[in-house]
């Protein structure tokens, strides 16, 4: 669902969130709503542009991002992205912090352990993020690129940090239908593995949208769908699953529509794989101010 506003409030209430602490995500490059459509939502065209920055191209405006997490940690976040009515140009910018105490990854686990023995992997990691992107044919293609500087600090892997690239092409099919591909930690040093995601936003039908992603990551290809639905005109319900032959994960959540804001709570809960049966929670708020000419 993409948010239409009538007034356009002050900017410095859209930037109060930046000044008062955290980014769109510690854990995760993508933001409440679509943790709550099971990891779904690449091609959402509202969202903070950092998980897709040519999605964001599509849908002008002035929006801020701000975000607290926890379960098996504590992440603060906030990100902000301007893409404006009168410029074929647009941006992003984040910044995150988190702790968390996640199982460690097959990496990480040691040569060999003690029977019984149960590892912990106390994590800090801090992210700073920046995109941008530019858009032709009326605003109907988007084409955009991100940049990530990553400083991961863990128990059992030691400091690493590095800096991660991605590149993005977005375009709407039809009126409130939008596809989108990216490839994201496309450099040879990235900390995080390439990957390949493919999104599919489907708004053509008040109050429903639908989601479809597919994410192909060192041989491992992974679905993700997810449905929101609105209840009145101030409610969205969400739901979604991530499934791979490696883990699966159910999603969950809800939105409180005000004028030029919104609340979104996230549920994620792993269903099998390393992280079953981990919940996390995400909370955050979301500021529009409508771009005008």
């Amino acid at each position: 669902m993409q948010m239409k506003q009538e007034n356009c409030w002050p900017r410095i209430w859209a930037l109060l969130p930046l000044l008062l602490g955290g980014s769109a995500s510690a854990q995760e490059a993508f933001s409440p709503e679509q943790i709550g459509l099971g990891g779904a939502g690449a091609a959402r065209t509202d969202s903070s542009g950092i998980r897709n920055a040519a999605a964001m191209m599509l849908t002008p405006g002035f929006y801020s991002f701000t975000e607290v997490g926890w379960g098996q940690g504590f992440h603060i976040g906030e990100a902000v992205r301007e893409v404006r009515l009168d410029s074929p140009v647009g941006a992003s910018f984040a910044y995150s912090w988190g702790r968390s105490n996640l199982p460690p990854t097959i990496d990480e686990m040691p040569g060999w352990t003690l029977p019984g023995e149960e590892l912990t992997n106390e994590r800090v990691r801090q992210d700073l993020r920046g995109a941008g992107g530019f858009r032709i044919l009326e605003g109907r293609l988007g084409f955009g690129g991100g940049l990530r500087y990553l400083r991961d600090n863990s128990e059992l892997g030691g400091e690493e940090s590095g800096l991660e690239l991605d590149l993005s092409m977005a375009g709407l099919l039809a009126e409130g239908v939008s596809l989108a591909v990216a490839g994201r930690n496309i450099l040879p040093e990235s900390l995080d593995p390439l990957s390949v995601e493919v999104g599919l936003w489907w708004n053509a039908v008040d109050p429903i949208n639908l989601a479809l992603d597919a994410v192909f990551q060192e041989g491992v290809v992974e679905g993700r769908a997810g449905l929101e639905v609105g209840l009145a005109e101030a409610i969205r319900l969400r739901g979604g699953y991530s499934f791979s032959e490696k883990s699966q994960h159910l999603g969950a959540g809800v939105g409180l529509l005000g004028e030029g804001t919104r609340l979104d709570y996230a549920l994620s809960m792993g269903t099998s794989g390393l992280r079953e049966g981990i919940t996390t929670h995400t909370l955050a708020i979301f500021i529009a101010v409508p771009s005008r000419q």
